[in-house]
């Protein structure tokens, strides 16, 4: 009993240190872009060393064992003699950054560093993220004994370490300009996002979704497709979007008489599009801006017509499906769920003035930290002129030891990117792979990006979207430009791609969670996720062949570029007729076959794109559809 009593005690202490730890961290934060009291370098090292400490004391609160509990506290212990070392000497390593001739201190400190990371790293996202790191790292040591395309410049281990560590400060390596983001950018996002479920800001989505799910024909499943977009654009988790909407629409989809893996399938899609969604898109749209210097306002209008794309396709499937189910008869009522309009009224300023607050701003010039900090501030008083809004101090607190605690984790994973783009530089491999997608894909554009889009979806496996966009980027960006492509065309095709993993096999994790909510078969719901989500894999190659959908008009006449816009969603609903074999009326084999047909030719209209192609694309949509509805009148009459 005794014992029992002590291990409870030392779980509660550990509970406010986290607590405590995670205020500190939002508090400095909060102060941070106001740049009072330290440096870019010096903020740097704050960050990560609060994000190791918070994520360590999580570790040792969750160990189960007592070698466990020992790991975490040397970790912890490791993690503070690095700052006590480090924060003091940021100037004079400043003004020694890259040199080889450090003192032997500051490579062991790198080495600690990278071992830091790499557990922290574990902890907050798994073994995959730890693994790719330590590929790299052996690649950056034993590249100079390969052969051939792989071999690179000799380098010894203590200069690997500087390079990693902070003989490179703000420069390269963990502490280089991806780290910065998460400091600058990422961790407050988080926090706005956390808050933002604490006020209850998010039942103001579900009221929509529900508004929206009454007035279409897909019901409460065209409710998952809305609400989804709404909630995971701030939220920028596909997973988490599927466990927090997933638990009320995929019942819902059930007992309407949608299939359970059709209804975790539908829940999957849809949250996974929430990242790509403006004007939040799960604040990677903040992180493009950091990376590329396009500013956000222009990212968030260049995402606009292909985050459309993809959910008009997800809801052309609800209302499709709707329709099939519908003639079969196993369609229910859909008008059960009541919508709250005082509660949609009332709840709309908590998210629509802080989200107006931040664009605003951001169009005067100020900077994302700054902006954010704002939008915390505007969130909490608004949160405050409502009973319904206006959490407990324990809600706040929880809040904040969310977003602090998700932030913190996001911060260990960028940091391990870090690593990552240090070996990749390191190596000169950041050159070499240009010359080898060329090669491959002989200066083929459909061929490159073909290979380039596989290659995001496996790298993007198994990781948040913000972390697959960051590290296939950092891949895959110097590949692609060589082709032809803007910066803006291979960020957000990367995007896409690494986005997409979510639902696709065999790792689709989005899917996963759908279908254990749904109570349906993985494979199954993975594989209908994919079709739900089929404009995620089409519309990042029209894009590439027609910029004008991310608004990037080039050489082609104006009437020309909207008629590919045209043709754009007219090739999205042409693939879900096909996918789903219903549009006015049920298909026959030999009108899906016609419909398939179409596809191709509204395909090559993009490939070519000259007015016949066009007009004969669209020509023979028109026809397809005229026939349709006729079959529609004449099956009625």
């Amino acid at each position: 009993m005794d014992e029992r009593k002590r291990e409870g005690s030392f779980r509660r202490i550990l509970t406010i240190a986290i607590a405590v730890v995670a205020i500190a961290m939002v508090t400095y934060q909060l102060i941070a872009p106001f740049q009072l009291f330290v440096g870019p370098n010096q903020h740097q090292v704050i960050h990560l060393t609060f994000a190791l400490v918070l994520l360590f004391l999580v570790f040792i609160r969750r160990a189960e064992s007592r070698l466990g509990i020992a790991l975490g506290f040397i970790y912890l212990a490791m993690s503070l003699f690095f700052v006590v070392y480090t924060l003091p000497r940021v100037p004079w390593l400043e003004y020694n950054s890259g040199s080889i001739y450090l003192p032997f201190i500051v490579v062991v400190m790198g080495m600690i560093i990278t071992l830091l990371v790499l557990e922290a790293s574990r902890q907050a996202m798994g073994i995959a993220i730890p693994i790719v790191c330590l590929v790299f790292l052996a690649y950056a040591y034993s590249g100079q004994f390969l052969p051939g395309f792989l071999h690179s410049p000799p380098v010894e281990i203590d200069r690997l370490f500087l390079r990693m560590g902070i003989g490179s400060l703000g420069t390269s390596g963990i502490f280089g300009p991806i780290l910065g983001v998460s400091a600058n950018v990422v961790f407050l996002l988080f926090v706005f996002a956390a808050l933002l479920q604490t006020t209850g800001a998010i039942r103001f989505f579900m009221e929509v979704g529900k508004w929206a799910g009454k007035k279409l024909a897909g019901g409460p499943a065209m409710t998952s497709v809305v609400s989804s977009a709404l909630v995971g654009m701030v939220t920028g988790s596909p997973t988490g979007n599927v466990a927090l909407t997933g638990s009320f629409t995929i019942p819902a989809m059930k007992k309407a008489g949608y299939p359970p893996y059709q209804a975790g399938a539908i829940e999957a899609a849809a949250s996974t599009g929430g990242a790509i969604m403006p004007p939040i898109m799960g604040t990677v749209a903040f992180l493009m801006a950091a990376i590329t210097g396009i500013p956000y306002t222009k990212i968030i209008m260049m995402a606009a017509i292909p985050a459309i794309l993809y959910y008009f396709s997800a809801g052309l499937y609800v209302q499709f499906q709707a329709m099939k189910l519908k003639a079969l008869g196993k369609l229910a009522s859909l008008n059960e769920e009541k919508v709250d309009f005082k509660e949609m009224a009332l709840g709309a300023p908590l998210f629509i003035l802080p989200l107006v607050l931040i664009i605003a701003l951001l169009l005067q010039g100020f900077s994302v930290a700054y902006v954010t900090v704002l939008a915390i501030a505007s969130l909490v008083l608004l949160s405050f002129l409502r009973k319904e809004t206006r959490p407990s101090l324990k809600k706040w607190v929880d809040g904040l030891i969310d977003g602090a605690t998700t932030g913190a984790g996001l911060a260990a994973i960028m940091a391990a990117v870090g690593i990552i783009l240090g070996s990749v530089s390191f190596t000169v491999l950041i050159q070499k792979l240009p010359v080898g997608l060329m090669s491959l894909s002989g200066g083929n554009l459909l061929i490159g990006v073909s290979l380039a889009a596989v290659a995001n979806i496996f790298l993007g496996m198994g990781v948040s979207t913000l972390v697959a966009y960051v590290m296939v980027v950092l891949v895959m960006a110097p590949t692609l430009i060589p082709l032809g492509l803007s910066v803006a065309q291979v960020h957000l095709f990367n995007l896409y791609f690494a986005n997409i993993g979510f639902v696709t096999p065999p790792v689709a994790y989005a899917a996963l969670i759908g279908a254990r909510l749904a109570g349906a078969s993985y494979l199954k719901t993975a594989v209908e996720a994919s079709k739900v989500a089929s404009a995620g894999f089409v519309v990042p190659f029209i894009f590439i062949y027609a910029p004008i959908l991310i608004l990037q008009p080039g050489t082609n006449p104006l009437l020309l570029d909207i008629l590919l816009v045209i043709s754009a969603f007219a090739l999205i609903l042409v693939l879900q007729v096909t996918i789903c074999g219903q549009y006015f009326t049920a298909l026959s084999q030999a009108e899906r076959g016609m419909f398939a047909l179409i596809a191709v030719a509204l395909v090559l209209s993009f490939f070519l794109q000259n007015y016949v192609t066009i007009a004969i694309g669209l020509g023979v949509f028109v026809l397809g559809t005229a026939w349709q509805w006729r079959r529609r009148v004449s099956w009625k009459g």
